[in-house]
């Protein structure tokens, strides 16, 4: 009974310590941009040959944007530079297709001047699939493309269409486009962010930016025959202006950010059920909590949403990494540091223990920057007779146990003694319960 109160206490204490990530720390820049590639736009993604992909919207060989990858000794490889008769300025994030390719817009450019489709192999080039009209077929998407079971691409234009303030389109794999819906308005206006489709349902589900009832954005579902229904507006108080998509949760909610509106006017997060109820999760207060979010959230390993927001009062508009779960409890990972002033697309789980991301502006040369967070490994228990067996994952590398007696004094910490074991994916370290409190984390020096 003595030993295991003992290993109650010890175990109580551990998790007390135990954190996805750290506060005001952990935060890394990993690439800095200079003028053959500049102001870094749509989310990092990794595509299947490990490296980074991305789009930034100026720079270039002829300053209209590029298409780049980054490759593990962090140097930057420009894939097409793109030249204005087949497109400029991409803002939105790559897809990669069931088929290997990449797939991509640009908000202009084209023979329209209002934006273009391409796609391209990992190493280039580029080949141009759709060039925007318009009231024809929409113009100007700033959002990047999704792929549906049905295998075909969707996407939004924030503007063009019957009315000209956007459309919902469908796109071939080899590039024949479809116009599913031009918006009215009432049913929304000028979308910024793509569709997502639900997991156990056909629908898509996205954003406006405006439009509705209050002229504030709203959240619709469509169908890939072309019929939408608007499921919610935002007034204000609930939330207005989302510019970012929508990312469905384990409770089987979409949760999304908006960038103004809330108790504070500084934006939200919130959640909405597939049949349609809306809900603030939380409102951002500014200061150290950052405020005006634009880019969307992530889901975790752990089940968390992970975001960024470029506003920071306290810090003198210094960006914030925050961390919040499907009840509201929100924290901050991280102050950014001056030279990630504006992350304006989700983050991106590499699956090496960081969160990546891009900023538009900053670093060295003021032209944006990738960085990266760390993510502290999840500590995880068992009770093994009178030992404790302490384990967590095996990267992010570096990560060791350490123990002490005391929390007031930093210098009290000491690597925990013990028998350790590696596999492929974890790292154990089994230690002896002792006499009194012990207090457990892991640590990179």
């Amino acid at each position: 009974m003595t030993a295991n109160r003992r290993s109650l206490i010890v175990l109580i204490l551990l998790f007390g310590m135990t954190r996805a990530c750290k506060g005001d720390g952990d935060v890394e820049l990993f690439h800095s941009f200079d003028a053959t590639a500049g102001h870094p736009s749509g989310t990092l993604i990794r595509a299947s040959d490990g490296a980074f992909h991305g789009t930034t919207k100026s720079g270039g060989m002829h300053g209209r944007g590029s298409v780049y990858r980054i490759e593990a000794d962090r140097k930057l490889v420009t894939l097409h530079s793109f030249d204005g008769t087949n497109g400029g300025a991409p803002v939105a994030p790559l897809f990669q297709a069931s088929n290997g390719l990449l797939y991509g817009s640009t908000s202009e450019g084209g023979q329209r001047n209002l934006g273009t489709l391409f796609r391209l192999p990992l190493t280039g080039p580029v080949q141009t699939l759709v060039h925007f009209g318009g009231w024809t077929n929409g113009g100007s998407p700033r959002a990047g493309l999704f792929q549906a079971k049905d295998g075909l691409l969707y996407g939004t234009t924030s503007s063009g269409g019957e009315n000209n303030i956007g459309t919902v389109f469908k796109l071939t794999l080899d590039g024949t486009m479809t116009t599913l819906v031009s918006f009215h308005g009432n049913d929304g206006s000028r979308p910024r962010a793509g569709v997502v489709q639900a997991r156990e349902l056909n629908f898509l589900y996205g954003t406006t930016y405006s439009g509705g009832k209050s002229n504030r954005g709203t959240v619709f579902l469509c169908a890939s025959t072309g019929s939408l229904i608007t499921l919610a507006s935002f007034v204000g108080t609930n939330g207005a202006n989302p510019v970012s998509r929508l990312v469905q949760a384990r409770d089987g909610r979409f949760y999304g950010v908006t960038t103004y509106g809330g108790l504070h006017g500084l934006g939200t997060v919130f959640s909405i059920a597939p049949d349609g109820d809306l809900r603030t999760v939380y409102s951002f207060t500014g200061g150290a909590n950052g405020g005006l979010p634009v880019a969307g959230l992530i889901e975790g390993a752990n089940g968390e949403l992970y975001g960024t927001t470029p506003y920071n009062m306290d810090a003198g508009r210094a960006a914030v990494a925050f961390k919040i779960d499907e009840a509201g409890a929100f924290s901050v990972c991280a102050t950014l540091s001056y030279s990630v002033l504006y992350p304006s697309s989700e983050l991106l789980a590499g699956g090496d223990g960081y969160l990546y991301g891009v900023s538009e502006v900053g670093g060295t040369n003021r032209l944006g920057v990738v960085y990266r967070i760390l993510l502290r490994p999840k500590l995880e228990y068992e009770i093994l007779g009178s030992n404790l067996a302490l384990s967590w994952p095996r990267y992010p590398a570096g990560f060791h146990l350490v123990q002490a007696s005391e929390l007031e004094s930093s210098s009290s910490w000491s690597v925990a003694v013990g028998r350790t074991v590696t596999n492929e994916s974890r790292i154990q370290a089994v230690v002896p319960l002792g006499q009194g409190k012990a207090y457990f984390k892991v640590h990179r020096p």
